[in-house]
């Protein structure tokens, strides 16, 4: 296929790419002038973060999340779910903020772009995302510079190609940050050889594990004494974290008996448009929430009596072939059922219909409506007013949360790490906006702080009971692995020793030096040994996470010095190219620890 062809299919994707690019640059174009600056270190409307004096709005961050889901949705054909939703919100966030703080370091660098490499980038070398787009790539896989130079020249792609220009222009001077930051990384042949050796090279082996949990002997004794001596050296291990909780009233978006009777209503009404005579697939289109028939016009195919709920199938089995049922309840709401055919198929009744499914839930009145009273509840605290004194004046009930750690998991409300964030950052009495839930919508105070300490010797003395049985446990695997050990100094085989002290020898796959060994897991010093050893030949007792090893290598593929010469060169642009980034990553974590910033995301229920 001609590659102009294939570019006029492939422009939704192509823009895709572009948008998505765009998106993780366009912070960088603010940071050069689009963002408001100041110096504010407290909440102000309208912003909601400020990097090192320099304000992020809601307004751009709602834009960049925008941006973000439209090209998810373009990416994947589907909305995002709440994970994905809490997941993508997190990481615009964090793209803003790195991009604002890349921004001000390039200015502080004087880091700018030429015309002439703007021209380079576009014409010769194209950035990686522009490489990767499949029109480009030649029947081999990799990208043809020809192909991707002819397709420069079509004028119909020309605003495209604007855009690349643009994109350069901010991309551009951060690539050249990166790589100032990674010049001085280096890779040497040693390094390039053990990595070949942890993905080429594999061994077998078989060992005896000595497992601390399974010589079923009495627990040891634990004295008093040996509990306190072992609290006083690891007090710092009983520190209890900062711990907070939160008063809050709901606005819920519960269906209410209206909703519930509006449902009904609405079935009725599409009940009596069906049998009026218009089109049964038109209205499935229109007010179905079935999403698997949906836009199939509520088709359902045929079916057997036990493939539906036992009140769906009672209605469409009873039914004569054209007639409109219901509205039908079951667990999944209303159903309306048009009967198309029936036959017998193997002995079997089966049905030929189509159906309209209305859930029951709250409309969409009642979810705005306590969207509104919670924004104005939150907008009214922000102007002034106290919020127990409020919530008494409007009769809302205050609910009251225990204590609870950071983390994103908050008591009642359930895992949200927005709103934990905002939690743990604002000063108690603090006030927060208007946050979904899947009850409603949640204005909530800081009530209390319970800061950090360490918990009495009382509290954790089970605890240390346990970590003390543990290590007594653990010794005595140690004792008895040494014990096997010198019988085989004695000329004893691992099978020998095994058999004597109602023992299991395992024998494993084949496995690689960086992989995971079934049974054992990743231990480095069993992994060590395994590569280390000569074949045959048996280990000095091996300590790991678990217990103790006594290992034998079975077998071993040796170093192949062919196969690394040919892959050496793209096993080292690898390796390269891995430490570059964890070196650029290790920086901008850095970076922003060191940064002032402050984030007001749980001001608007982020």
């Amino acid at each position: 296929m001609p590659v102009m062809t294939k570019m006029r299919q492939s422009m939704k994707t192509i823009l895709m790419i572009l948008v998505l690019a765009f998106l993780a640059t366009i912070v960088f174009e603010w940071g050069m002038g689009g963002l408001k600056c100041g110096t504010s270190t407290r909440f102000q409307q309208g912003v909601i973060a400020v990097v090192n004096g320099q304000d992020i709005t809601r307004e751009q961050y709602d834009a960049a999340l925008e941006n973000e889901l439209t090209a998810y949705r373009q990416r994947t054909g589907q909305d995002v779910d709440e994970y994905g939703m809490e997941s993508i919100r997190s990481s615009v966030w964090d793209r803003l903020v790195e991009n604002v703080l890349l921004s001000q370091e390039v200015k502080k660098l004087g880091l700018e772009v030429t015309d002439e490499e703007i021209k380079h980038h576009i014409f010769e070398q194209p950035p990686d995302f522009v490489r990767e787009v499949e029109v480009f790539k030649g029947e081999d896989g990799n990208f043809d510079l020809r192909r991707y130079q002819a397709a420069l020249q079509d004028e119909r792609f020309r605003e495209y190609w604007i855009q690349l220009e643009r994109l350069l222009r901010l991309y551009l001077p951060q690539q050249k940050l990166q790589d100032a930051i990674t010049a001085s990384v280096r890779v040497t042949d040693d390094e390039v050889r053990r990595e070949y050796q942890q993905q080429r090279q594999r061994a077998r082996v078989k060992y005896i594990f000595f497992d601390p949990t399974a010589h079923g002997q009495e627990e040891p004794e634990i004295s008093p004494k040996e509990v306190l001596e072992y609290y006083q050296k690891h007090r710092k291990d009983f520190t209890e974290p900062e711990k907070r909780k939160i008063d809050y009233v709901l606005f819920s978006t519960q269906a209410t008996a209206a909703d519930t009777a509006e449902v009904w209503r609405l079935a009725e009404e599409i009940l009596a448009r069906a049998r009026q005579g218009e089109d049964f697939a038109d209205l499935a289109e229109t007010y179905s929430e079935d999403p698997g028939t949906s836009d199939k016009g509520g088709d359902l195919g045929y079916f057997e009596r036990e493939a539906m709920l036992e009140a769906f199938s009672d209605a469409a089995f009873a039914a004569p072939i054209g007639a409109v049922v219901g509205p039908v309840k079951t667990i999944h709401g209303l159903h309306i059922i048009k009967v198309e055919d029936k036959k017998k198929e193997d002995g079997k009744e089966k049905v030929k219909a189509r159906h309209i499914l209305l859930k029951f839930g709250p409309l969409r009145a009642t979810i705005e409506n306590a969207n509104y009273a919670a924004r104005n509840f939150a907008d009214r605290l922000r102007e002034g007013e106290d919020f127990y004194a409020l919530a008494k004046a409007e009769t809302l009930e205050v609910h009251h949360s225990d204590f609870f750690p950071a983390g994103g998991f908050i008591p009642e409300l359930g895992r949200d790490p927005q709103t934990s964030r905002f939690i743990f950052t604002a000063r108690q009495g603090t006030t927060s906006g208007a946050i979904r839930t899947d009850r409603g919508f949640v204005v909530l105070v800081v009530a209390g702080i319970q800061k950090e300490h360490v918990r009495p010797v009382e509290d954790v003395e089970p605890q240390i009971r346990a970590v003390l049985t543990q290590e007594r446990n653990r010794e005595r695997s140690r004792r008895m692995c040494e014990q096997a050990y010198q019988k085989v100094a004695a000329g004893m085989t691992l099978e020998e020793i095994a058999a004597q002290d109602s023992l299991e020898v395992k024998t494993t796959d084949w496995f690689s030096m960086a992989g995971f060994v079934p049974g054992v897991g990743r231990e480095p010093q069993f992994l060590g040994a395994a590569f280390g050893l000569e074949i045959g030949k048996i280990s000095k007792p091996i300590e790991g996470r678990r217990g103790y090893y006594l290992l034998q290598v079975v077998d071993r593929e040796e170093f192949n010095t062919a196969e690394f010469e040919a892959q050496k060169q793209v096993l080292k642009q690898q390796l390269l190219q891995r430490k570059r980034n964890r070196v650029f990553q290790d920086w901008l974590t850095d970076l922003k620890k060191k940064a002032s910033i402050k984030d007001f995301r749980g001001y608007y229920g982020y």
